[in-house]
């Protein structure tokens, strides 16, 4: 499978463990960790690769994370726009690492299986 894909697949178990209402205010903080597990064992990724699969999945979620960010803005707290970009901005950062860590298991995992 290929990279992108793999990196698409991580997205979007994200965005899906994301948007279920309730749910996400406990899957949220575990949801890119999940979906970087995925990606990371479908591309057995392993050294740089895993943050370039971190990278991608946060590049993917950028412009969804800033929409939700927006919106919660409007509604409810009324932030300047630079607020906006820069908590947009750190969640897309904190999507990638989370994203790369789980990319790091998974890539280890599927490796360690397919050794044995």
């Amino acid at each position: 499978m290929g990279m992108v894909r793999a990196c698409l697949l991580g997205a979007a178990v994200t965005f899906a463990l994301i948007a279920v209402p309730v749910v996400h205010w406990i899957t949220f903080w575990f949801a890119p960790f999940i979906g970087g597990y995925f990606a990371g064992s479908r591309t057995q990724a392993s050294g740089s690769r895993v943050f370039l699969v971190g990278l991608v999945m946060g590049l993917l979620l950028l412009v969804p994370v800033a929409g939700v960010v927006a919106l919660a803005s409007l509604m409810f707290f009324d932030l300047p726009l630079a607020w906006i970009a820069i908590a947009a901005g750190a969640l897309t950062l904190y999507v990638a690492a989370a994203g790369s860590l789980g990319a790091a298991l998974g890539g280890a995992s599927t490796r360690g299986q397919a050794a044995t």
